[in-house]
This record gives C-alpha cells, structure tokens and sequence, in this order.
C-alpha cells in the first residue's frame, strides 16, 4: 500500500507541473485561438472537479474542456448556433470559432498543450528514470507480472503492442515466462486516432510460438541479431538487447514450454472511456449476432454511426465424417476376408436348387428364354444367401450391405458373360449352344459375383493401403521433424539445414553432443526407403504428402534423408545388429537402393 501511495504522490506530481504549464503558457495560445480571456485556473476548483480520483491528464483535459467551453459561451454565445448573440458582429468569425471548437475535446487537448512533447521542460514519468522513481514503477516485467499474480490467482494479462518491436515481445514474454496469456492486436481507439499498425513479424512470432515451431523461431531470431541496431536499444534484465536474444536462441525449449500447454492468444477491444465525443465508446459487438432489424439498420446506416473493425478471423466449414457409409462397409468386408467355404457352397445351391429346380422346371425360365430373369433370380438369391451368412457370422451390417449389393450389381456382368461365351463357342461350330450355357449358369452367375467383388475389394485395398501409408508416413515424417527441431534448439548458433547438406561433417558435429541423433535419423531415414520400396501405394503416397509441404519443409525431409549417403557408417550399423543377425538381404536392399531413392526424392523438393 505504501509503495502505491508513492507512484500515487509521483504521477499526481507530474500532473500538477502540467496544469502549472498549461496556466503559464497554453493558456495564452488558447485565449488567442478563440479570442476568449480565460484567467489562470485554479488548483482547488481542479481538485475539486477530480474528486477522490486520482488526478490524470485525462482530468486535467476535461477540466480545461469545460473551462474554455463557458468562456467562449460567455463571449461568444452558444458555438453550436450559427449566429450572433451579441459577441461577435462578423459572422465568418463566428463560423471559424464553431469550427475550432467542434473540433476541441478532451483528447485533442491532450495532444496540442499536456503531452510530454508540447512540455519538454518537465520530467516525463512515463520514460524510464534512474533517480527519483518508486521502487513499483522500476520493476522488470516478469517482477510486475509476480507481483500481480500475488493478488490474483490464475489472472490474464494481456500486452499492449502500441509502439513494440517482434524482438520487444519476444523478450517481455521470455522475461515473464508464460505470465503473458494475450498480445492487443487491435485497439478501435488507436485506429481512429491513425497510430494503430498491423505487424506481421510479431503475428509470425505469435504463430510460432503457438505452433512449437522451432525453426521459424530460431530464423527471427537469428535475424534479430543481425540487425546492426539491435545492440544497445533496449535493456534487458540480464544486459543489452543482443545478449538477452542470444540468451534466448540457447533456450527455445524453455520458451517452448511456457505456452506449451496454454496458446499465447489475441484481444481486441476499443480502449475507450468514453469521454470523448469524437471517439467511439466502449465494447465492441459481432454484428450476425444482432437481431436482424438491427442487422438492417446498420446497412442502411448513411450517417455513418457505427464502424466496421478491420478484423478478419477466417471461417472454416465444419465437416463431420459419419460411420457406416458404403466405402467402410467394404473395407470391413475386406478386413474380415473372403468366406471362400461359404463362396463354394453357394455354386451347387444355385445350380441345382434355384437354377433347376425353381426357375427351370417350376418357371420354365432358362438361358434361351429368359437370360435376364435367370441370371437376376440367381443374383438375388446369391446375394440374400452370402448376407445371410454375414448376418449369422455376426458380421457388420455394412459388410451384409456390400455383399447384397455386390450381386446385384454383378446381373449385368453375367449377362455379357453369358453372351460372349454363347458367342464363342458359336464360333467354334460348337452345337447346342444354349444347352452348354444352361449347364455352366451358375458358374457365370458366381463368376461375374467374383468378379465385381474383386473390382470392389480391390478399390478397397487400395484405399486401405494408401490410408496405412499416410498414417506410416505422417508419423515417420513427424519424428523427423521433431528431430530437427531437437537439433535447432541443440545447435543454436549453427545453421542446421545447410549442415544437413553435408552428411559427414553433421553426423561428426552431433557426435559431440549428441551421438544417439545420428542412429535415429539413419534409421528414419531407413524407414522411410521401406515404405517407398516395398509398402504397396508408398510411393505415390509420398509424393502426394510432399505435394502438400512447403518448400521449406521439403527441404528439411530431403536433407535429413541425406545421412543415406553415409554407407560405411550405416554398413557399420547393420553388422552390428540394427536389424538382427540376419541383415545380409537388408544391406544388400539399402545398398542397391538407397542411391536411386535419394535422387528421385530430391527432384520431389
């Protein structure tokens, strides 16, 4: 409490050397602009107008707001009225006041006569002093942001960007370690007042740190510290500016950890007391949340009352993927294989039951009268016979689906069959064409079911396939890349994907530190020449995922598959068991391929 008076006593001091300022000088500027005679104020009719408040510039302007508005009533009459009530004769003199003063208030008061800059003279409490300042006002931020956190568990505290660079926010968010929870990207009153900036450095630091993204991390901060003028503009708790970054660069992991499990997030809001008559008020809405009356009104808004924040968060569709579709019917088709006993039994069911007995002797319906009605019945019956079967096996009811359908779609199909046979051996000069076909219709029937079950479950298996090497390639590619990141934060000072470049001299430079790095990468490395030789889809499920990276990250998967050019060190490997005593095939593969691999992986990036 007692150190609060003291800031208290400090900034009331300052206020006081203002007002005296503004009572010796500014008032003779502002008697002249509106050709009024106000006399000096007085220190109790301000202390008065104030209150119990804590005296502030803002005070101050609306105290002398209100003093200059009578004087120039008095004189002048009412300077919202557009005529002489008995000041003034000449009435473009009149116009010109009522525009000066409609264009006065609080703010532009501040601006012209109490800013620091319009009072170089008097000590400006609001640039770091080293004498005669509280002990609170001389607190680095991480002290400010404990102490706050002392009288509020589990507070937010949001930093205002007005006026700072990336490298001041990295620092201050360094310093506080993990207090700051959001940065003001937008304030309305600073926009309004045309100071307000957008700083896409800062929004990438944001991003980055939000992210755990090492790399980009370590390239700003590299090239903060090579900004000439870097050194030197601001002091931080521990020396200049360029050690605190250097600090830093050795330290990414603990500035990872700081928001690794709370993101730095974003405020906006519109910094406002709304005192001023030229500025908007406080709060700020979304405006599809309004009733739609009011949506309308504010399109239909000519005069201009209300204003549209230049804030964009992009939307993003909202897609929910339901079970139970046709395609993962078919993959758990595929997943509980093929019942090649219940395949078999099905042949002389149709043939001798639905076939002959039913459709040929009881209907009358052969190949030669009725193709289609045959081959349809059999269709059916195969189908409810095989969805029956899944039904009694306790199979999903997405694979009794498919397999229905599967000989549904398969009436076609036996009909050409049935043709092109029947074609065939009319070719042959074979005779009782149609007798042969009547015989073999159960066959065809089951064949063209076979068939479209192969075309289906095929598509499935390469669905499937495509689906493992993506979840095989993702999480290789992962790891990768977390391994990477370990070797920026390993190696700050060094450039680590031109190091990678250079396989030799990388695997050396780790061997130092690290030397179990250079046994994961190669076996990643190693993992990832499997998967594109010998994984069905590898191949082109890789070149699609590359499709997808940025450049930059192409070039960090194509350099860190670079270690398989180490032959000896990797042939080292194998003899001494990597893949078990049986590692001639594996090291005969590594050595055929690996050359070929990286080549065309490279022409990828």
């Amino acid at each position: 409490m007692e150190e609060s008076k003291k800031v208290s006593i400090y900034r009331q001091k300052y206020v006081l050397e203002v007002f005296e300022a503004f009572n010796n000088k500014h008032r003779h500027v502002v008697n002249d602009t509106f050709d009024i005679s106000i006399t000096p104020f007085l220190l109790d009719d301000l202390l008065k107008f104030i209150g119990t408040g804590q005296p502030s510039l803002l005070h101050l302007a609306k105290f002398i707001y209100n003093k200059i508005q009578a004087a120039v009533r008095e004189k002048h009459g009412d300077p919202a009225l557009a005529h002489n009530e008995g000041g003034l004769d000449d009435k473009e003199q009149i116009h010109a006041i009522t525009t000066k003063f409609n264009n006065l208030n609080s703010d532009s008061i501040i601006d012209q006569f109490l800013d620091p800059t319009k009072n170089p003279d008097i000590h400006n409490p609001f640039i770091p002093q080293d004498t005669d300042v509280p002990e609170l006002l001389q607190l680095s931020p991480k002290s400010l942001v404990e102490r706050l956190s002392e009288l509020h568990l589990g507070c937010r505290i949001t930093l205002n960007l007005r006026g700072l660079t990336a490298a001041d926010v990295l620092e201050i968010l360094y310093c506080c370690r993990g207090a700051i929870s959001h940065l003001e990207i937008y304030s309305l009153k600073d926009h309004i007042a045309g100071t307000s900036f957008y700083s896409s450095e800062i929004n990438t630091l944001q991003l980055a740190i939000n992210h755990g993204n090492v790399i980009v991390l370590k390239k700003m901060i590299r090239k903060m510290l090579d900004d000439p003028d870097i050194d030197g503009a601001s002091e931080g708790e521990s020396g200049s500016r360029k050690k605190k970054l250097t600090e830093i660069l050795h330290n990414l992991s603990a500035l990872q950890d700081f928001y690794k499990n709370s993101a730095l997030k974003s405020r906006i809001g519109s910094d406002s007391t709304g005192r001023s008559r030229h500025h908007f008020g406080m709060g700020l809405v979304i405006k599809d949340t309004l009733p739609n009356r009011v949506q309308k009104q504010l399109a239909n808004d000519s005069a201009h009352e209300h204003m549209d924040v230049p804030v964009y968060i992009p939307a993003h569709q909202r897609i929910i993927y339901l079970p139970s579709t046709l395609g993962e019917a078919t993959l758990d088709i595929l997943s509980y294989g093929r019942p090649k006993m219940t395949s078999g039994f099905s042949v002389p069911l149709l043939d001798l039951f639905m076939k002959t007995l039913v459709m040929e002797n009881l209907f009358g319906v052969t190949t030669e009268t009725n193709p289609i009605a045959l081959y349809s019945f059999m269709a059916l019956a195969n189908g409810i016979y095989i969805s029956g079967h899944n039904l009694f096996r306790g199979l999903p009811k997405e694979t009794v689906y498919g397999n229905f359908f599967r000989s549904i779609l398969s009436i076609p199909l036996a009909l050409f069959f049935n043709t092109v046979i029947g074609g065939l051996l009319g070719i042959a000069g074979i005779t009782e064409v149609q007798s042969i076909l009547q015989k073999w219709a159960a066959v065809i029937s089951k064949l063209a079911s076979d068939c479209i079950a192969g075309v289906i479950e095929g598509i499935g298996d390469r669905l499937n396939n495509m689906r493992n090497r993506e979840v095989d390639y993702v999480t290789k590619i992962k790891q990768m890349f977390d391994i990477y990141a370990s070797l920026e934060i390993l190696l700050p000072e060094e450039n680590v994907l031109e190091l990678l470049d250079t396989p030799k001299l990388f695997l050396q430079t780790i061997a130092e530190k690290r030397p179990e790095l250079g046994d994961i990468m190669i076996i990643n490395a190693l993992d990832m020449l499997y998967f594109w030789m010998y994984q069905p889809r590898g191949a082109g499920t890789l070149t699609t995922i590359m499709k997808s990276m940025t450049r930059e990250e192409r070039r960090i998967l194509v350099a860190s598959l670079k270690v398989l050019q180490q032959q000896k060190r990797i042939s080292q490997l194998f003899i001494n068991g990597v893949l078990g005593k049986k590692f001639s095939k594996g090291l005969a593969f590594y050595l055929d391929q690996s050359q070929d691999y990286l080549k065309t992986i490279s022409s990828l990036a």
